[in-house]
């Protein structure tokens, strides 16, 4: 959990209380939710590309072909570090 403090205009305070209001809950916990559901539906949205671009790929090449060229691209390059030193 991290602590985010933004400052907002008096007008866009106005729209989170009412917002918050009509779904009976805190400004604060509104806002929370309202990130939150941001968040997920961001995540969603990759994940369906990702797929969307995998089916693609699976329909052309074996997934050997995918794996392999996957490997070839993600392997850790000279010079870069990598999370494992």
């Amino acid at each position: 959990m991290h602590l985010l403090s933004v400052q907002v205009s008096e007008e866009v305070q106005a729209r989170v209380q009412d917002a918050a209001a009509v779904a009976g809950q805190d400004p604060d916990e509104y806002v929370k939710q309202s990130l939150l559901d941001a968040i997920a539906r961001d995540q969603a949205d990759t994940a369906a590309r990702l797929d969307a671009v995998l089916d693609r790929l699976v329909a052309e090449f074996a997934p050997e072909q995918i794996t392999a060229a996957a490997a070839r691209r993600i392997a850790p390059q000279a010079g870069v570090a990598t999370a494992r030193g």
